[in-house]
């Protein structure tokens, strides 16, 4: 089966979309570019108030509507509603370059018994400028044993990938291909969380089947300054909750998860702390400390609770408040965007 000469692979694409219309048109556009066409586009309409359901069906898409139920629902009922046998994700406000979904099938026809495969992803930053090539900037993600290589598709090691995700989530929603019938039986997104869900699900997938990754750029990520994950203390407690939920139903995840979450789930805590004790939020680092005092009782995170005890009095918060200003006005080295491999 060929669309306009371009051959067509059994994956569905599904796009949640709420309020999108000013970035849904051009996600749609980027998979009509694609080299190889999915077999079927679902546009999930949240309960949108401006055009996103026009501008979806005015691009050909399938529209499906629920009412304000979040992304995860969102994605869920797309994955319920497709056909064909693989999923690929795209968020509305990303677009994909157009070798994407042709990479992945070649990786996902090499290696028949993949479930989950990835790509790497540049990020469009708020001021318009681009950072490429982010997987192979994650150290953790470079350290992952890889068990079969095919040009820029490479295969991995489910307890070396499932390693290296804990301590860094590399993954990027909108990269994902995963079989349709290994999402279903994961349970897919838990729609009662709207941070660090794909975190969970990416996690969960590990222990079905073999993951894949596409070595280069192959989607772009736009980051917003209003996304849920903005803050960096929320985008903290939002991961330690998924390391709570984790310890409390291993059985939902891989074999053997816990041993990695345990010290990943004392460096989140530890991170969290020195990160509200640099930002002046004392208030906010103190329930972090109890939590990090619970599972590691050590000399630093004592260390962490003193200076704690220092900054939140009078005198503390003065001499805080001095040094932030102070940072603040050293000169700073000019950023340099990488904009190729």
């Amino acid at each position: 089966m060929e669309t306009c000469g371009r051959p067509t692979v059994p994956v569905a694409v599904v796009i949640p979309a709420y309020n999108a219309a000013a970035h849904l048109a051009a996600a749609l556009a980027s998979v009509a570019e694609q080299t190889v066409q999915p077999a079927e586009v679902i546009v999930v309409d949240d309960g949108s108030s401006d055009g996103t359901a026009f501008v979806a069906t005015n691009a050909g898409a399938r529209v499906l509507q629920q009412s304000n139920l979040g992304p995860s629902a969102a994605r869920n009922a797309g994955v319920v509603a497709a056909h064909a046998p693989w999923v690929a994700f795209l968020d509305a406000d990303d677009t994909w370059f157009p070798h994407k979904l042709e990479a992945q099938w070649a990786a996902l026809s090499r290696w028949p018994d993949l479930a989950f495969c990835i790509t790497d992803y540049t990020v469009l930053q708020p001021d318009g400028t681009t950072v490429e090539a982010l997987l192979k900037a994650d150290t953790e993600y470079c350290a992952i044993a890889r068990t079969a290589i095919d040009a820029d598709a490479v295969r991995f090691d489910a307890t070396s990938f499932l390693s290296a995700l804990v301590r860094s989530m590399f993954v990027r929603q909108s990269s994902v291909v995963v079989r349709r019938e290994t999402f279903l039986r994961s349970g897919g997104y838990d729609a009662r969380y709207r941070l660090a869900e794909d975190y969970d699900l990416f996690i969960r997938l590990v222990g079905y089947a073999p993951a894949a990754s596409i070595e280069r750029p192959l989607v772009q990520y736009r980051r917003r300054d209003d996304s849920l994950s903005a803050d960096p203390l929320t985008e903290i407690w939002s991961i330690d909750a998924l390391w709570e939920r984790i310890l409390q139903t291993p059985e939902r995840y891989p074999a053997g998860i816990e041993d990695f979450v345990l010290p990943q789930r004392a460096k989140t805590l530890r991170k969290g702390a020195k990160l509200a004790l640099r930002l002046g939020r004392f208030s906010e680092a103190e329930p972090l400390l109890r939590k990090l005092r619970e599972i590691d009782a050590s000399l630093t995170t004592l260390s962490f609770y003193g200076l704690w005890s220092a900054l939140r009095s009078p005198l503390g918060r003065r001499l805080h408040q001095a040094v932030r200003t102070t940072w603040r006005r050293r000169p700073r080295r000019t950023a340099t965007v990488s904009t190729r491999l």
